[in-house]
C-alpha cells in the first residue's frame, strides 16, 4: 500500500499551497541587509567596462557569473530584495519542479518533496540571498528532470550551461549525471556502443562549453580564504542545516545518523527495483566531498559549498516515507516523526534568520551616527576586510542625517583611539565582553549587540570610547 490522495486536483491545490508558503516566506527572508558577500559582488560588477569582462576578468570565486550579470545589468537600485528576485524566483520555481523530479512520481512523495523544499533553513537561506546558489539548485533539478525523462538534450544543454555559469559548486551534480550517462549501459544491460552515443548526444555540448569556459575564465580562478572548515565538518553542518537539526551535540549527531540511514535504505531500495536514480544518487553523496577536495588545494570548506546536493537528499528522503507511509503504523510513525522534527527544527532557524537577517548593520550605522555630537562618525572595527565595506556602503544611510562615516584601518588609529570600535563574531553563541581595552590603551564600553546567527553574516557589537577620568 503506498501513500494516496483523494484526487489528483487536491494534490494540485495542496502542491499550489506549499509553493505559497515558500515565496512567502523568502520574500519575507529576502527584506533584510545586505551582507558582505552581496556587497562585494555589486562592487565587483560596478567595476567591470562591458559583460565580457565578467566572464574573463573577474577571476575569483566571488564572481558567480549570472549573479554578476544581474548586478551590472540593474545597477543600483532602492531596496536589497530587487537584487535578490533572481534568487526568489529560482526558489520557488525549483519547488514548482516536484512532479518533474520526484522518483516514484506519487502524489504524497512529490508533496513530501515539496514541503521539505519549501520549509528547508538552507534553500530559504540561498533562495533569499543575491548569490548564484539558489540558480545552481534550479539548474541542477532542471538538468536531472530532463535527463531522466530522456530529453530534449538542448534542454539538458541549457540547463548545465546555466547551472555552470550559476555557481561552479553545480558541479557536484552534473559529474553525477555523466556517471550516470557512462553508467547507463551497465545498469540497463544495453549494447555498449549504444550507451556511448547517448552519452556524447547528452554531454558533448556540455563538455565543449567547460573547455571553453575553462580557457577564457577558469584557468586562473581564485577561491576565498575565509572562515572555513574542514571538509567533514562542513558537511556535517550542510547536513544538520538540510535536516532541521541543531548545530551541535547528541541531537545532531543522532539526527544526522538517522537521515544517512533513511537515504541509505532508500538507495538500496532503489538498487532492489533496479532504478538508475540510485547510482545518480550516490555518486552526488559521494563526489560532493571528493570533487572539493579536488578543486581546492586545502582540506577547507564550508556548508554552503554542498547545498547543490541538498535537494537530492530530499528526494531520497521523501522516496523512502513515501514508501515508509505503507508499511503499518511503524511507517507512519516514522514519516509523522522525521517530517514533525524537520519542520520545528526549520522553523527555528527560520525564524532567527527572519528576525535577525544576515546582520543588523544599517541599524548599527544608523545609532552611531545619531549618537555622534559631531559631522564626523569615527569608526574602527577588529577585522578591516570583513567590516570596512560593510561600514562603507551602510555609510549612505547617515548622509541625510548630515553624518559621514569616517573609517581608520587598524594600525592607523587616531591617537587615544576613534570614538566607536565594532568588535564582530561569526559565533551565533558569542556572548561579549562589556568593556574591551584596546592595544593602544583606549578603553571601550558595550552599547548595542546586533546579534545574527548566520551563517551568512555576522553578529556586530558596538562599543564607545569611554570618557577619560
Amino acid at each position: 500500500m503506498e501513500m494516496k490522495w483523494n484526487s489528483e486536483s487536491g494534490a494540485r491545490w495542496l502542491l499550489a499551497g506549499i509553493l505559497v508558503l515558500a515565496a512567502a516566506v523568502r520574500v519575507v527572508a529576502a527584506r533584510g541587509d545586505l551582507w558582505l558577500d552581496e556587497i562585494w559582488a555589486m562592487y565587483l560588477a560596478a567595476d567591470v567596462k562591458s559583460v565580457w569582462d565578467i566572464f574573463t576578468r573577474l577571476q575569483q570565486d566571488t564572481n558567480q557569473h549570472l549573479c554578476t550579470l544581474y548586478f551590472y545589468l540593474v545597477g543600483e537600485v532602492p531596496h536589497p530584495l530587487l537584487y535578490r528576485l533572481p534568487s526568489l524566483a529560482a526558489g520557488v520555481a525549483g519547488i514548482a519542479l516536484a512532479r518533474r523530479v520526484v522518483i516514484g512520481r506519487r502524489g504524497g512523495e512529490t508533496l513530501t518533496w515539496a514541503w521539505l523544499m519549501a520549509l528547508s533553513f538552507p534553500m530559504i537561506l540561498y533562495s533569499s540571498e543575491a548569490r548564484g546558489y539558489a540558480l545552481a539548485v534550479f539548474f541542477a533539478l532542471a538538468a536531472f528532470a530532463v535527463f531522466r525523462a530522456g530529453g530534449p538534450a538542448p534542454a539538458f544543454w541549457l540547463s548545465v550551461v546555466l547551472g555552470f555559469l550559476s555557481h561552479l559548486t553545480f558541479a557536484q551534480v552534473y559529474l553525477a549525471l555523466l556517471a550516470g550517462s557512462l553508467a547507463r549501459p551497465l545498469l540497463r544491460r544495453e549494447p555498449l556502443a549504444r550507451g556511448l552515443a547517448a552519452t556524447v548526444r547528452w554531454h558533448a555540448v556540455p563538455l565543449l562549453f567547460l573547455a571553453g569556459f575553462y580557457a577564457v575564465g577558469l584557468r586562473h580562478f581564485t577561491f576565498g580564504k575565509g572562515p572555513l572548515t574542514e571538509v567533514q565538518w562542513s558537511v556535517f553542518d550542510a547536513l544538520t542545516q538540510a535536516c532541521g537539526l541543531p548545530p551541535r551535540g547528541l541531537a545532531a549527531v543522532a539526527g544526522g545518523a538517522a537521515a544517512i540511514v533513511l537515504a541509505g535504505i532508500g538507495i538500496a531500495k532503489l538498487f532492489e527495483e533496479r532504478d538508475d536514480a540510485w547510482f545518480f544518487l550516490l555518486c552526488v553523496a559521494l563526489f560532493a566531498p571528493a570533487l572539493l577536495r579536488l578543486v581546492r588545494p586545502s582540506p577547507y570548506a564550508v556548508a554552503r559549498h554542498f547545498v547543490v546536493c541538498v535537494p537530492f537528499l530530499y528526494l531520497l528522503l521523501a522516496w523512502i516515507l513515501a514508501r515508509a507511509w505503507g508499511w503499518g503504523w511503524g511507517g507512519k510513525a516514522l514519516g509523522v516523526v522525521v517530517m514533525a522534527g524537520f519542520t520545528l527544527g526549520s522553523a527555528v532557524r527560520t525564524g532567527h534568520l527572519l528576525a535577525e537577517g544576515r546582520g543588523q548593520y544599517r541599524q548599527a550605522v544608523l545609532f552611531m551616527a545619531e549618537q555622534t555630537a559631531g559631522e564626523a562618525v569615527g569608526v574602527g572595527t577588529d577585522h578591516d576586510f570583513r567590516n570596512k565595506m560593510l561600514l562603507h556602503y551602510y555609510g549612505r544611510y547617515v548622509v541625510p542625517l548630515g553624518k559621514k562615516i569616517v573609517y581608520y584601518d587598524q594600525g592607523s588609529w587616531p591617537a587615544g583611539g576613534p570614538e566607536w570600535l565594532i568588535a564582530h563574531s561569526l559565533d551565533p553563541a558569542c556572548e561579549p565582553l562589556p568593556v574591551l581595552v584596546h592595544k593602544t590603551g583606549a578603553l571601550y564600553r558595550l552599547q548595542r549587540s546586533y546579534p545574527c546567527r548566520g551563517p551568512s553574516g555576522w553578529s556586530w557589537f558596538v562599543y564607545r570610547k569611554a570618557a577619560a577620568r
